[in-house]
């Protein structure tokens, strides 16, 4: 697969802003020198294990500051080639050969020292468990865990815990009428469980039946019993569970890890502890390389997709909406450190920390609540900018919208509710004993009604279940299954009836899905985000009407 097909394609549900990185100001560092030095904190390192941590980071950042060289190096040889398969590709020639060979090579080099400094940075936390006790590794987590809570919280549509996850869903199952929880209640339970477990796990059927328990209860009980345990529903869920969830406060994610090992402020903050906290770091070099690479991304979308000059016009403003929703997160970022008391929080919090003493609680709450604030900025982005991405799709044709998966992450576009799942087993449950009714009068016409009868039976149901667009050859398959449904033995119908008619509500498309989720084969939402919020396609979607016939 050739290097700007890559990650188009890619079906991975990790989203990245493809804008450069701006560079941090003083409030970052100061925020990014808090969380260095409570990781140190929690975990009560020793000056030899702090020293070691401060040596390994200079190495990381010495490594990444040879990758930029690379890919600096990289696109003073080679920039010419990506600038001339980008020439090309703006004006629909063909890609020229010799530059595309080059510039595929001149990408897996680079490609290669990245993965190279990923794998150091890996190696890094591993080395760094063996300098730790017995007691601070229980403190921290390994890779794979880290890998395993984010693959749960993806699923349980970016909620942190278990117990709140299982709260929120027991405030659903409330709402529901009696029917209605009958209908979905296993099925509520099983998809909550599922998306704790995850889909193969063999504790799947147990889980069920736990959760369908706390469900039946929660019911159970009274408006005003239920809100005062309320509070407390999330702590209850995880023990009567039996599931254990580490304490937020006193854990050491994977992900402080890294940032403990590969960034340039550890050495300024753990070497150097007299060091000025309102340094700034360098500013980030614009990498010309990763410009080049979105670029040919955003112009083999525009090519592959089929997009017309008019089409990509038409873009600019939710394009440029995009851009605008990107800064308004970047600077809500800033301001959740800027603001006050957070600053003079961190500001206190530095201090007392490299100074080896405990941060008070309340000042603790106060930083937190800029995690807090800066995961509500993200999410809003992702949302609104979910939004524009729709906004595009509806400006494409049936053909170019069939190739695209809009499915975003439940995080971004959460799931449907309990209510809104029963009402779609309502519609589904209609459907099938409408297919049903229509095969059953079918099969019961006599010989000369059904061959006069039968396609006026179809048509009516045909035209009952015109509210969706059906098959051309609708009308063909449905007396297909008129044939089958006679042919079944009078003892069996009852038993048979059933399947065959929501095969037939599946076959003409009108059986309702029950769950939202990826669409194999389609370009995915994380890789469409990826393309869609890139600079480079707003530049390229500018630039199209110049550089070609409309």
């Amino acid at each position: 697969m050739h290097w700007w097909r890559r990650t188009l394609l890619s079906a991975a549900a990790v989203i990245a802003v493809c804008s450069a990185v701006p560079a941090q100001d003083a409030a970052q560092d100061l925020y990014q020198d808090v969380q260095l030095l409570l990781t140190v904190h929690k975990l009560q390192l020793t000056p030899a294990q702090t020293a070691w941590a401060a040596d390994q980071a200079t190495v990381v950042v010495g490594e990444r500051e040879q990758l930029a060289a690379l890919r600096a190096a990289i696109w003073d040889e080679d920039g010419k080639h990506f600038n001339a398969v980008n020439e090309a590709w703006i004006e629909a020639k063909s890609t020229p050969g010799r530059a595309q060979r080059a510039a595929e090579n001149a990408l897996e080099k680079a490609n290669e020292a990245g993965a190279d400094l990923r794998d150091l940075q890996a190696k890094a936390a591993q080395a760094f468990a063996g300098t730790l006790t017995e007691d601070q590794r229980a403190l921290v987590e390994s890779a794979d865990s880290a890998r395993a809570r984010q693959e749960r919280r993806a699923r349980m549509g970016g909620i942190q815990t278990v117990g709140e996850y299982v709260a929120g869903k027991l405030d659903g199952v409330r709402d529901l009428m009696v029917d209605e929880f009958r209908m979905v209640g296993r099925a509520e339970a099983w998809a909550t469980a599922e998306a704790i477990l995850g889909t193969n796990s063999r504790d799947l059927d147990a889980l069920t039946a736990k959760i369908l328990d706390m469900m039946v209860q929660a019911r159970s009980w009274t408006a005003d019993r239920y809100a005062q345990s309320r509070q407390t529903t999330p702590q209850f869920v995880t023990q009567f569970l039996g599931i254990a969830e580490p304490d937020y406060s006193k854990y050491v994610s994977y992900d402080e890890v890294i940032a403990l090992l590969g960034s340039e402020r550890t050495a300024i903050v753990l070497g150097e502890p007299q060091a000025d906290a309102g340094a700034g770091a360098t500013p980030a070099s614009a990498d010309e390389l990763a410009s080049a690479e979105r670029r040919a991304l955003a112009l083999n979308f525009v090519n592959s997709m089929g997009l017309t000059v008019q089409q990509t016009q038409f873009m600019l403003r939710p394009l440029q909406r995009i851009q605008a929703i990107i800064r308004s997160r970047d600077q809500a970022r800033v301001a959740a450190v800027r603001s006050e008391p957070q600053f003079s929080a961190l500001t206190n919090a530095r201090q007392l920390l490299i100074a080896g003493e405990d941060v008070p609680a309340e000042a603790l709450a106060t930083i937190a609540a800029i995690e807090t604030a800066s995961d509500r900025a993200d999410r809003e982005m992702y949302i609104a900018i979910d939004d524009q991405m729709q906004t595009i799709a509806d400006l494409m044709s049936s053909n170019q919208r069939a190739r695209l998966d809009l499915t975003p992450p439940a995080a971004i576009r959460p799931e449907r509710t309990a209510r809104e799942r029963a009402t779609l087993q309502r519609e589904i449950t209609a459907r099938i004993e409408d297919a049903v009714a229509m095969l059953d009068r079918v099969r019961t016409l006599d010989v000369f009604n059904f061959v006069t009868g039968r396609l006026t039976i179809v048509n009516e149901y045909l035209d009952r279940n015109g509210d969706r667009p059906l098959p051309g050859d609708a009308m063909e398959m449905t007396v297909a299954y008129t044939d089958q449904a006679r042919m079944v033995p009078v003892e069996e119908w009852n038993a048979r009836a059933y399947d065959l008619a929501a095969a037939l509500v599946q076959d003409l498309g009108l059986m309702p899905s029950m769950r939202v989720g990826p669409r194999p084969g389609a370009i995915s939402w994380s890789s469409l985000y990826k393309v869609l919020t890139a600079p480079e396609m707003l530049e390229v979607a500018t630039e199209l009407p110049k550089r070609r016939d409309r």
